[in-house]
């Protein structure tokens, strides 16, 4: 008797380490972003203090930065796949990176024909069920559709589109990991057993289920294709030498800061040093007014400094506009020890 896919998850769970979006492409949208990683955790619902979090522990690096921002936003997310990529996309949009939500449209397709076949049973009135069930792209989807959805996620793919004439899906692969294994079971049979537990159900048909099975199609052009997008993919990677670790020469205008700021000599008296990391920080006009009690206008240098926060992070990363006045941000921002 044919199950669901609950049926399935047994069988599945080791063949891709993580749901979701795949860490590699992943990698890519950071190394697109490059420092407006910082707008975009903002527009995805991180904190200040998440963000200055992420800075301190990857400080330079900026590519990992980023790419650290969205592994932890994909692992909070609840949602499928599908969902996960159109409200990433739908941030992008709004920060005006437009060009890497065509990347992500962009990852390569599979057309899955499946056939239908029975013993001794009309196919015909099942198979146009079954069209309709798929091709029901509402919100929320039925069961059979929702089911299929839940099965390509395992191998990162995305149900983009249901052809009519036979049942073709097409299916985007997000990841060259879940490509290989999706196509594994393809050349071996195991795709065909599981999706007749999939799609034939009490919802497709009321005859007896067992007369029933599913046969699968994919051009191997399709995969041929797949591969040459994943091979220029990792090609683009390698050309940094390491991507993950990658910086802007912008990013290294705290630690320019903090070694400035070592050679001062020491002082009893805070405002002349003050005055000095003012000036070498030269992002403020209001030093003379500070100089007298640095401690006393602590916040409202911050306040400043945040209010020119989302014109700038385009360019600079947020450790390197607060660079100089990090230790009252932590007071600020109430973090353990303050």
């Amino acid at each position: 008797m044919a199950g669901s896919s609950d049926d399935l998850k047994d069988d599945t769970r080791e063949d891709i380490a993580e749901p979701g979006l795949d860490d590699n492409c992943l990698l890519a949208v950071a190394n697109k972003l490059g420092c407006e990683w910082v707008e975009l955790a903002s527009e995805l619902g991180f904190t200040l203090h998440e963000i200055v979090t992420i800075e301190e522990n990857y400080r330079g690096r900026v590519i990992r930065q980023g790419w650290t921002m969205l592994v932890k936003w994909k692992r909070a997310q609840s949602t499928r796949l599908e969902q996960q990529i159109t409200e990433l996309c739908t941030s992008l949009k709004k920060k005006g990176r437009e060009d890497i939500v065509t990347f992500l449209r962009g990852f390569p397709t599979m057309s899955v024909e499946i056939h239908m076949i029975s013993k001794g049973t009309q196919t015909a009135p099942v198979t146009i069920n079954l069209l309709m069930n798929l091709s029901d792209s509402s919100e929320e989807p039925n069961k059979i559709r929702r089911s299929l959805s839940h099965f390509l996620a395992l191998y990162h793919g995305v149900l983009d589109l249901v052809i009519s004439g036979s049942v073709i899906c097409v299916v985007r692969m997000m990841s060259r990991e879940g490509l290989n294994k999706f196509w594994s079971m393809y050349t071996t049979g195991e795709l065909a057993n599981k999706l007749t537990k999939i799609l034939i159900t009490e919802e497709l048909t009321t005859e007896d289920k067992s007369d029933f099975a599913i046969q699968v199609a994919i051009p191997k052009s399709d995969y041929d294709k797949a591969c040459t997008f994943f091979d220029e993919l990792e090609e683009d990677q390698r050309k940094d030498k390491d991507p993950a670790e990658r910086s802007d020469p912008a990013e290294h205008a705290e630690e320019r800061l903090t070694e400035k700021m070592e050679r001062l000599p020491t002082t009893t008296e805070g405002s002349s040093d003050m005055m000095k990391v003012e000036q070498l920080g030269g992002r403020s006009t209001s030093t003379t007014a500070y100089s007298s009690d640095p401690a006393e206008h602590a916040e409202e240098r911050m306040e400043e400094k945040m209010e020119r926060l989302p014109t700038t992070t385009g360019r600079y990363s947020v450790a390197s506009i607060c660079a100089g006045d990090w230790w009252e941000m932590t007071k600020i921002l109430k973090l353990p020890g303050h």
